[in-house]
């Protein structure tokens, strides 16, 4: 038996319905990738629409990277995550919803949610999302393109077409190919999409595609945002007539293009980076000479490659001049 959930999500005007598959057993405890497997998901997916008349989708390596494992920071906090497969896969969770990525409100961010808010990609978007266990992902078995809803059997007669894939994904794609919101995924009038597969360390598999109609808004290179961290005097008090040197440390995936310090909403330095520098210790002397008595604020920022200022609290540092 398979047991499916399904989920109604809107998308800007339109109801897209999006839902997950599950085939298995345990849940995993770590993982490891599996590109492949993700390439002939997407050849599947291609060959089951061309079977019944659809047109093919682009392969867009974005969504591949999010369906897969590329990195990216959940909005409104420092928490890097991986792609969905790898995320899934890595932490021992399966859903639409982002483990532990919550929203200002406390609700969870869910995959399409982030699609739009991280990668820009605001249009109609769905996702598909499964896993299985104790299939073969070296061992190939025939697999029936284009087959009625319902059919029994990786390859049963009856269907458009054949071909050989890897056992796990035909058990992946039949699964999709059989359930009505899956299909109704794959054989939509999407235009892009991207698939992937996570191994996790008990031989699940678990398996992401995202689609989108139209690409985003503007292309996000690098989807984590650059941090500042280990910020000195946090709480401090200092005498009038003393100096006081502060530091922080800045730091990116990817590397940094700039830095700043502002004391009381008014920049008093910058640094500027090559890009090749991904963590730097920093510091900045301030004299409490001429401060007025009472409690002042030092925010620092860092800024990366892309552009990506970092804007989570762990920049602001407050302390009291008397």
């Amino acid at each position: 038996m398979i047991p499916v959930r399904r989920r109604l999500t809107l998308v800007g005007t339109s109801a897209m319905l999006v839902v997950l598959l599950a085939t298995g057993l345990a849940g995993p405890v770590g993982a490891a990738s599996a590109d492949t497997l993700g390439s002939e998901l997407m050849r599947l997916t291609n060959l089951d629409r061309a079977a019944l008349g659809k047109s093919g989708l682009s392969i867009d390596s974005t969504l591949v990277g999010f369906a897969q494992g590329l990195a990216w920071t959940c909005p409104g906090t420092t928490m890097v995550l991986a792609g969905r497969s790898v995320d899934m896969a890595r932490r021992d969770y399966f859903s639409h919803s982002i483990k532990s990525c919550l929203k200002p409100d406390g609700t969870t961010y869910g995959s399409l949610d982030v699609m739009a808010v991280a990668f820009h990609y605001s249009t109609t978007r769905g996702e598909n999302i499964a896993w299985n266990k104790g299939y073969s992902t070296s061992t190939t078995v025939g697999y029936g393109t284009g087959c009625a809803l319902g059919v029994s059997g990786t390859n049963p007669s009856g269907c458009k077409g054949s071909t050989s894939t890897v056992q796990s994904v035909a058990i992946a794609q039949r699964g999709f190919m059989n359930s009505s919101g899956h299909r109704s995924n794959l054989l939509s009038d999407y235009d892009r999409f991207g698939c992937a597969a996570a191994i996790a360390s008990d031989t699940s598999v678990y398996y992401t595609c995202v689609f989108s109609r139209g690409g985003p808004s503007s292309v996000v290179s690098d989807a984590v945002l650059p941090r500042v961290t280990s910020e000195t005097g946090q709480g401090g008090s200092y005498p009038r007539g003393h100096a006081r040197t502060f530091y922080a440390t800045l730091s990116d995936n990817v590397g940094l293009r700039s830095g700043n310090v502002y004391l009381d909403g008014v920049r008093v330095k910058t640094w500027t980076f090559d890009g090749s520098v991904r963590s730097i210790r920093v510091s900045i002397g301030i004299s409490a000479t001429r401060m007025r008595s009472g409690y002042h604020t030092l925010v620092w920022h860092s800024v990366d490659t892309a552009g990506h200022v970092s804007t989570y609290n762990d920049g602001k540092v407050r302390f009291r001049a008397y």
